[in-house]
């Protein structure tokens, strides 16, 4: 297993769990992350846009095939983006004075730039890849809705699934906003 999480944009519509299945990640420009799922991503959705997409894997002749669920993230790009802006006080609250790094001032025109309309985020790898990871998931996302939740709170769900101590400077960025890849021109 590859450990990886992924945040991309597609023409998928958000609305509509089934789309995902169609998304191929060939030629995509994306971020990922190894073994977490990076902190800020989680503050471009909201719970209703967390969705379990059903996998089927049929291992050799179809003797022995498997289903399961598993949860992904869609939502319009241009709503995640605005959420995230609305949410940045916040997320610099979690992560720290180091939020403001040279490569944050980039993040969100590139995210902007990329082509589609529909943000995606595919954490199967990082988590257990299943159904059991929604509800967790769904918990942080209604612990970032929810303008009262305790700093701390907040914190402790994160870390289930993202690096919260981050006090290796050399990897804040990394576990902040993930891995990039392709050509990342903002504007072009």
């Amino acid at each position: 297993m590859a450990n990886r999480a992924y945040l991309f944009c597609s023409n998928a519509d958000p609305t509509d769990r089934f789309d995902w299945i169609e998304l191929d990640m060939n030629d995509q420009i994306y971020y990922d992350s190894r073994h977490n799922i990076p902190l800020s991503w989680f503050f471009f959705f909201q719970p209703t846009d967390i969705k379990l997409i059903p996998v089927i894997f049929a291992n050799g002749y179809l003797k022995d095939v498997s289903y399961w669920e598993e949860p992904k993230f869609m939502a319009d790009k241009s709503q995640a983006l605005e959420i995230f802006r609305s949410r940045e006080a916040l997320l610099a609250q979690v992560a720290g004075p180091g939020l403001y790094c040279p490569a944050f001032e980039y993040f969100l025109p590139r995210i902007e730039s990329l082509p589609g309309n529909c943000l995606c985020m595919d954490p199967s790898e990082v988590a257990q890849g299943d159904e059991e990871d929604f509800p967790p998931m769904k918990r942080i996302l209604e612990l970032i809705e929810d303008t009262s939740t305790p700093l701390n709170t907040l914190k402790e769900s994160l870390s289930q699934f993202s690096r919260v101590d981050l006090q290796d400077k050399d990897k804040f960025e990394i576990n902040v906003l993930g891995y990039t890849y392709g050509d990342f021109t903002p504007g072009t």
